[in-house]
C-alpha cells in the first residue's frame, strides 16, 4: 500500500509539477513531444517499480494489471487537475481514492483465469 501510495502521489505531483512547463517547452521546439516522453518514462519506471512485487498481485495478468491501473490513476489526475479548472476534489482526496482504486485493482477481488463472474444459481454466497 506504502508503495502504491507513493506512485499515485507521485503521478499527481509530476502532473502538477511539469505539465506546463513541458507543454510549453513543446511548443517553442515546434511539438517535440517533451511531454509524452516524459510522461511515457515516468509510467514505465512506476510499472517497473511495481512489478519488482508482483508476488503481491493476485491479478491473474500482473503486468496487464499494472500497465491498466496506473493509466487509469493517470486519466483521474489529468481530469482531476485539469487545464486550468478547478480540481475536482482536494489533491489528498484524490490520491487517496486513487490509491484505493488501484490497490483494489492489483490485489483485492480480482477474478481468475476463466473465472466470469457469474454467480452459480443455487450457490447464493458464490
Amino acid at each position: 500500500p506504502e508503495l502504491v501510495g507513493g506512485a499515485v502521489g507521485m503521478l499527481f505531483d509530476v502532473r502538477r509539477s511539469r505539465v506546463d512547463h513541458l507543454r510549453a517547452l513543446d511548443r517553442m521546439a515546434g511539438g517535440t513531444g517533451a511531454y509524452e516522453s516524459f510522461r511515457a518514462r515516468v509510467l514505465q519506471d512506476l510499472e517497473t517499480l511495481l512489478l519488482e512485487r508482483r508476488e503481491e498481485i493476485t491479478h491473474v495478468d500482473p503486468p496487464l494489471a499494472v500497465k491498466l491501473g496506473l493509466t487509469a490513476v493517470l486519466g483521474v489526475v489529468d481530469v482531476g487537475i485539469g487545464q486550468g479548472n478547478e480540481e475536482t476534489a482536494s489533491r489528498d482526496v484524490l490520491v487517496r481514492e486513487c490509491r484505493d482504486l488501484l490497490m483494489s485493482y492489483l490485489v483485492g477481488g480480482a477474478r481468475g483465469a476463466g473465472d466470469d463472474g457469474q454467480v452459480e444459481f443455487f450457490d447464493v454466497w458464490g
